[in-house]
């Protein structure tokens, strides 16, 4: 969902009091194309004192926004996989999945799925004489197996250390770390959440992984990108605008 609009406060007047009116409006100007569009500006002198005051409201009030967004999003979309009796998926990996992903984890095909339909080789193979008899027998068979594991339970993949996801992942902890050595370093599990999300960006989205390295690095080493891009799920979420900011950069 795209951000409606941008906050001003009142706070801010004390350091725009001094400024023409032409300035005010090239600072307003470099506010809206800021807050949409992620595009800063190049402000010197009274102006760019100004910016440096108001920037990280800017950021503060987007990341606030999307994170009520977000807490929104995933609310409604555990909500509907109560309501088909499905099993919870947990936040971390709820933010890693395309949108794609989300409606078919909440459609009623996963839940009206047949039990039998990924539990083919439980069954022996039997030569029955026609279809009917051995939908018969399987429904048989599966009421008489109250103990069976849960069909619906989800394995995630763990990415080795020497895999493009996790080196990936690795890179972006590192570049972290290097600009902020005193913030915590990512978990395993936070480092496997992103080597999956580098993995999707890869697999399905059909970037190479020279091109997800070079589109790593740039937003990393933008000034307004490296505040932003601090895990591999935004990374994935922000690549078409990094794209695009790197075509302009």
């Amino acid at each position: 969902m795209a951000r409606p609009g941008v906050m001003f406060y009142f706070d801010i007047r004390p350091c725009i009091r001094r400024l023409s009116l032409e300035d005010k409006g090239q600072l307003f100007e470099a506010i809206l194309d800021y807050a949409e569009n992620g595009i800063e500006p190049e402000l010197d002198g009274a102006l760019g004192v100004a910016w440096d005051f108001i920037q990280p409201r800017i950021d503060l009030d987007s990341e606030q926004y999307e994170l009520k967004v977000e807490t929104s999003q995933y609310a409604a979309f555990s909500r509907e996989r109560k309501k088909l009796g499905l099993e919870p998926i947990d936040r971390d990996e709820w933010r890693s999945m395309t949108d794609i992903e989300r409606h078919r984890a909440i459609s009623s095909d996963e839940s009206d799925t047949p039990e039998t339909s990924g539990d083919i080789g439980r069954y022996p193979n039997t030569n029955t004489k026609s279809n009917s008899n051995s939908n018969i027998l399987s429904s048989e068979l599966g009421a008489a197996e109250p103990d069976k594991p849960e069909s619906k339970e989800r394995t995630k993949k763990v990415f080795p250390p020497d895999s493009d996801a996790y080196l990936a992942a690795c890179c972006l902890r590192d570049e972290i770390a290097a600009r902020l050595p005193t913030a915590s370093p990512p978990s395993e599990k936070q480092l496997q959440s992103w080597a999956d999300a580098f993995d999707k960006c890869n697999r399905l989205d059909g970037h190479s992984w020279a091109e997800i390295e070079q589109v790593l690095l740039f937003s990393q080493d933008d000034p307004f990108w490296q505040q932003n891009i601090l895990s591999g799920e935004k990374f994935r979420k922000q690549y078409t605008a990094l794209l695009a900011r790197m075509g302009v950069s």
